[in-house]
Order: structure tokens, then C-alpha cells, then sequence
């Protein structure tokens, strides 16, 4: 194995470690619910435990990582995952919130700082590799649910927490010594204030609606397909894998595909496939335009998320490290506002279909907030998705 080898490998466990730990709360959530005799409404908090601690880790990532280097900063990440994962299923329902919490800060530092790290290593592959890395990302994010809750039926939750907390921390102790990995970097820096403002901002509002889109129609999935569809469950129920497994066969096949199309090429032609994709399942009738809508749509959805940290990454140099975690957190933001915004419609309009137009509109306003990126960054076009 080379050296390069021990380098990559140990990124793409981790971040398939990140994956399972984003989607941890789900399948443990019923275990919690049921030890601390909680309601919906006291378990919901949870998920807001998480979210915060995910916001603040990620509004640190960036300084952190031009402070500290990749692999410190990756360190305290998986430290951090390790420390909340090890406390989240103790018998103190504080502590409890304290650990969730606490995990949300590691996947908040650890998200943008491996992202940057592998986009600091790329070369001219930064878009190929981060779409790679980022199928890591979603393997570890689907099957990470059905191997906790396959643990759950025969271990007791603080087992299985432990035996999570275990691989973590052997994960972070890899990343104790910088010279692992490469450090962050420094880039030349590019564009004078008022671009690279205008850039951090447009890729906020952008990747607000991308994550904000991916977690609506993830997150809608089976309850519309049941109450708007009137499907049966059975059938319903394949719609999630459907959904994640298009976003990793997407991703590998860009990190695979040879470069024959621009970066902006590409996140254009991701989100005229979502949008298609999302209008099908949202106006079909029938169970198989259903599963093929939400299939297009993965599959689109599945380059742009990566394809665009490589784009701000190349436009950025340092400056674009530092504002990474502002990045970061507006796209978490994102991914918990615009369902709850369908939610709320929703309720508000007694009609969940109407509801999921949201996530066309979302789609709409990628595609001028592309243009308008492109309109005054005409180097974007040219950069390769190599």
C-alpha cells in the first residue's frame, strides 16, 4: 500500500464514520425516547441539540483549519463525535442532550475540514475526488441506520454506543500527528474583496437551497408518497434507498466519469435533473414514474454539492478556507429550514403536494443564483471537472 494510500483511506472511513453519525439519531432516537419516557415534542429537541452544536462546530471549522491544519482540526472533529456519542446513551437525560450536542460540534468541524482537506490534496482532480469522498460520505450515511438498529435488536444502546465511540476514537487518534495528512495549505489568493464577498455569499444562498432541497424531499419521501400517493407502505418504503443509493451511484460516476464537461456544466446540468426528477414524482400518478422521479432526482442532486465546494475552493485560495464554516452552517441551516417550511405550508394549506412545489422553487432559484454566479465570474466556466 503507498503512501498516498494510508493518506486516503483513512479520510474516506472517516467521513463514512461522519455519514453514520449524522444519521445516528434517527434509528437511537426510540431507545432514548422510550428509557427517558419522553413525548415527540421532547424528543424533537434532540435533533435541535444537534443541529446547534453542527452550526457552531461548523462556524469554527474554517479558523480552525487555517490555524490548526487538516489533520488537528479532523482530530478534535472525531474527538469531539467520540466524547458525544460515548455520553449521548447514558442513564442523565442533560447529559444525554449534552453528548448529542456535543457529536453535532465534531460533525460541524469535521464535514468542511475534510471537504478542504481533500481539496487542498486534489490537485487538478479536486472535483472528481470530492465527489468520491463524498459518496464515502452517503455509504456511511445509508448504511449507518439499519446496522444501528440491526445492533439495537440484540445489544443494548450503550453497547452499541460504545462499540461506535470505539472506531471513532481510533479514527481520531490517526489524525493526532499533522503530518498523516497534509496540512491546509496555503493558496494564492484570488480576486480582490468585494469578489470573494460576493462569492461566500452566493454560495451560502446557494448551498442553503441545494441542502435545503436534498433534506425535503428525503425528509417528505414516505409520508407524501402515503398521504398524497396513497401508496402502501411496502411500497413506499423502497423510496428512501432509492433516493441516497441514486445520490452514490451519481457521485461515483462523477468521480470516475472522464472531465468532458465544465464544473458549472455540470452543477447546471445536476439541477435541471433534480428539478425534472422532483416534478415527476410530485405530479405522477403511478408507483413507477414515482420511483423514476425520485431517482433522476437523486441522481442530479448527487454532483452538486461536491462540484460546488470544489468550485468556491478554486475561486477562494485561503480566504475561501477561512469562510468554509460560514459555508457549511448556512447549508445545515438549509437542510433544517426548508422542511420544516413544508411542513408548515402543509399544515397551513391542508394539502401536502401543494407543500412539495417548495422544493421546485428551491430548484428555480439554484438555477439563477447559477447564472448570476456565472455572469460575474467568468473564470467558473473554464474550470474543469477534473
Amino acid at each position: 500500500m503507498t503512501r498516498a494510500s494510508l493518506r486516503i483511506l483513512p479520510v474516506h472511513l472517516g467521513f463514512a464514520l461522519d455519514g453514520v453519525a449524522t444519521t445516528l439519531l434517527g434509528p437511537i432516537l426510540p431507545s432514548l425516547t422510550s428509557h427517558f419516557s419522553l413525548n415527540d415534542e421532547q424528543a424533537g429537541r434532540f435533533f435541535m441539540a444537534q443541529f446547534a452544536g453542527a452550526i457552531a462546530g461548523s462556524l469554527a471549522s474554517g479558523r480552525s483549519y487555517t490555524t490548526w491544519g487538516g489533520g488537528r482540526t479532523l482530530f478534535a472533529g472525531f474527538a469531539a463525535i467520540a466524547c458525544g456519542v460515548a455520553v449521548a446513551g447514558r442513564d442523565s437525560l442533560a447529559l444525554s442532550f449534552a453528548g448529542v450536542c456535543l457529536y453535532g460540534v465534531g460533525i460541524g468541524l469535521v464535514t468542511p475540514a475534510i471537504n478542504l482537506l481533500a481539496a487542498d490534496e486534489s490537485g487538478g482532480r479536486r472535483t472528481a475526488n470530492l465527489n468520491a469522498l463524498n459518496a464515502s460520505w452517503c455509504a456511511g450515511a445509508v448504511a449507518g441506520p439499519p446496522l444501528i438498529l440491526r445492533l439495537l435488536a440484540t445489544h443494548p444502546l450503550i453497547q452499541v454506543l460504545e462499540g461506535f465511540t470505539l472506531a471513532l476514537a481510533l479514527l481520531a487518534a490517526y489524525f493526532v500527528f499533522p503530518p498523516a495528512v497534509a496540512g491546509a495549505a496555503p493558496a494564492a489568493k484570488v480576486g480582490g474583496g468585494f469578489h470573494l464577498q460576493r462569492i461566500v455569499v452566493l454560495t451560502c444562498c446557494f448551498l442553503f437551497l441545494y441542502v435545503g432541497m436534498e433534506n425535503g424531499v428525503n425528509g417528505w419521501l414516505v409520508s407524501f408518497g402515503l398521504r398524497a400517493k396513497g401508496m402502501q407502505v411496502t411500497t413506499v418504503a423502497y423510496s428512501h434507498a432509492m433516493f441516497w443509493g441514486a445520490i452514490l451511484a451519481g457521485r461515483l460516476l462523477a468521480a470516475f466519469w472522464p472531465a468532458a464537461l465544465s464544473d458549472a456544466r455540470l452543477i447546471v446540468g445536476g439541477i435541471l435533473a433534480a428539478l425534472a426528477g422532483t416534478v415527476m414524482f410530485v405530479v405522477s400518478s403511478t408507483g413507477i414514474f414515482y420511483f423514476a422521479g425520485i431517482f433522476l432526482a437523486g441522481l442530479g442532486m448527487s454532483v452538486i454539492f461536491p462540484t460546488t465546494i470544489s468550485v468556491f475552493m478554486g475561486r477562494g485560495g485561503v480566504d475561501a478556507q477561512r469562510s468554509a464554516g460560514l459555508v457549511f452552517a448556512c447549508a445545515s441551516l438549509g437542510g433544517a429550514a426548508i422542511p420544516w417550511l413544508i411542513g408548515r405550508v402543509s399544515s397551513w394549506l391542508l394539502d401536502l403536494q401543494t407543500a412539495m412545489w417548495i422544493l421546485t422553487a428551491c430548484g428555480v432559484l439554484m438555477l439563477a443564483l447559477q447564472v448570476w454566479m456565472r455572469a460575474g465570474d467568468p473564470m467558473q466556466e473554464r474550470s474543469q471537472a477534473s
